[in-house]
C-alpha cells in the first residue's frame, strides 16, 4: 500500500490530528492544525494548513509547512485532508437528539 493511501486512512488521521484552528474570512475558510508523525511520535508535531473556498466547495490549497516532502504532497497534509473530510460528514451538534431529554415512559403518570 503506497504513502497516500495509508496516511487517508481514518485509523492514522483520527489520532494523529490535534489542536485545530479555524479562520472564516469571506467565503474562504483556513484551517490549521498540528499533526503527530506516524514513525516518530515523540518529536515535534508538524503544522498543516488547508484553505477552502465554501462558496464553491472547493479545497483550494492543502500543505504541511514543517516536512522536507511538502512540497511533493506530503502524507501529513493528506491525511488532514481526509480528517477533516470525516469531520465534514458527521451530523452536526444540534441535529443530533439529545440524550438529556426525558424519556416517553418517565413524562407518563
Amino acid at each position: 500500500m503506497d504513502d497516500t493511501k495509508l496516511s487517508s486512512r481514518a485509523s492514522y488521521g483520527d489520532d494523529a490530528v490535534s489542536y485545530v484552528q479555524l479562520k472564516r474570512d469571506s467565503k474562504c475558510c483556513t484551517v490549521k492544525c498540528k499533526i503527530c508523525p506516524e514513525h516518530k511520535v515523540h518529536a515535534k508535531l508538524y503544522g498543516c494548513t488547508l484553505v477552502v473556498d465554501e462558496e464553491n466547495e472547493v479545497v483550494l490549497s492543502v500543505q504541511c509547512e514543517d516536512c522536507v516532502a511538502s512540497q511533493g504532497g506530503c502524507k501529513h497534509a493528506i491525511a488532514f485532508l481526509m480528517w477533516l473530510h470525516r469531520r465534514s460528514e458527521e451530523p452536526s451538534c444540534t441535529s443530533v437528539e439529545c440524550y438529556w431529554k426525558k424519556s416517553k415512559l418517565q413524562s407518563r403518570k
